[in-house]
């Protein structure tokens, strides 16, 4: 009789430290948006709205001792690309990793007045990596009305995945 109480006071137990232990980690699983600009390279103002995650662990026992943060961004701006002489508008989409993903991507549009100009993508495995960037192409068009939209996925053994998006908008550089 005395073991059968001790096994039922030790299952209780375990149950109850393991939900303590499953919620102390949800609390970790956090995701943080900031949005900032920069000067390009050819004098340019370069809006961007980025997100970055730390992913928990998905039960599987495949993870690393410390865990990764995934950071992503969209960017929106003009550049000047040759052979065309005057600057173009640019939506850049970006996947980064701290560690090693499984399988990283990125998908970036560049819209104006309501229509889409130009799309990109990339999708990278066993990377760190994946990038794209749209460009408005030889047309002139004003900034005004213009953002970036970006799609991008985060797979790695041991984590949750993360599918977040990302957007910048023209207002008024």
């Amino acid at each position: 009789m005395k073991k059968r109480v001790l096994l039922g006071t030790l299952a209780l137990t375990f149950m109850f430290s393991a939900s303590a232990f499953a919620t102390e980690v949800s609390e970790k699983d956090s995701e943080s948006v900031k949005s900032y600009s920069y000067t390009n390279e050819d004098n340019f103002i370069v809006k961007v709205q980025e997100k970055t995650f730390t992913p928990l662990s998905d039960g599987s026992g495949i993870t690393l001792a410390a865990s990764p943060d995934w950071t992503c961004s969209t960017k929106l701006g003009k550049a000047f690309k040759f052979p065309v002489p005057q600057a173009q508008l640019f939506s850049t989409g970006e996947t980064r990793s701290s560690f090693v993903a499984s399988k990283l991507g990125v998908v970036t549009r560049l819209y104006h007045n309501g229509g889409i100009l130009a799309t990109a993508s990339d999708t990278q495995s066993n990377t760190n990596l994946a990038a794209a960037t749209a460009w408005q192409g030889t047309m002139i068009l004003p900034s005004y009305d213009a953002y970036g939209y970006s799609n991008h996925s985060f797979e790695s053994k041991g984590y949750s995945s993360w599918y977040p998006e990302t957007r910048e908008d023209y207002n008024g550089w």
